[in-house]
């Protein structure tokens, strides 16, 4: 894989997982855990996909 590919595709999936972990932190703003918790799993994996993903670019 060339190299601007691979920095693009980073810079994409930091894009993404900055987005999820800035999500996650506004689900708090739910007062009740169980309008909030689907949110930040969502967010959570998301967030981890796309940090594996950072990973596998890696190699």
């Amino acid at each position: 894989m060339h190299t601007l590919t691979r920095i693009t595709a980073g810079l994409f999936l930091l894009a993404i997982a900055g987005f999820c972990v800035f999500g996650f932190l506004a689900s708090y703003e739910y007062s009740e855990p169980l309008k909030r918790l689907p949110w930040q799993i969502g967010y959570g994996v998301v967030g981890l996909a796309c940090l594996a993903g950072l990973w596998a670019l890696k190699k």
